[in-house]
């Protein structure tokens, strides 16, 4: 726009309103959208992904873990276990 509009001066090749500057960057940006659209689709589907290995692993850990101490105290695992049942019942897990 610079070298248009002042080193030309007198004739420049594409005066004020630059329409033809305007094609340019509608042509650049027409090319540019699928492009962007597509990365963002990826990314999208890898982030899904990402999340339901995360649900289901912690869904697995909750369900398979036992805690330490109720293998200690074998004797006594009745009143903890009513204490760590919303975990091991799943509905505290989420």
């Amino acid at each position: 726009m610079l070298a248009n509009s002042w080193l030309l001066g007198a004739r420049p090749f594409d005066p004020y309103p630059f329409i033809l500057l305007n094609l340019v960057l509608s042509c650049l940006a027409a090319l540019q959208a699928p492009v962007i659209t597509m990365s963002q689709k990826r990314q999208g589907d890898r982030d899904r992904q990402r999340a339901m290995h995360d649900y289901q692993s912690s869904r697995r850990y909750c369900q398979a873990s036992e805690p330490p101490w109720t293998v200690l105290l074998v004797g006594r695992v009745a009143p903890l276990h009513s204490l760590l049942a919303p975990c091991h019942n799943g509905s505290g897990c989420r």
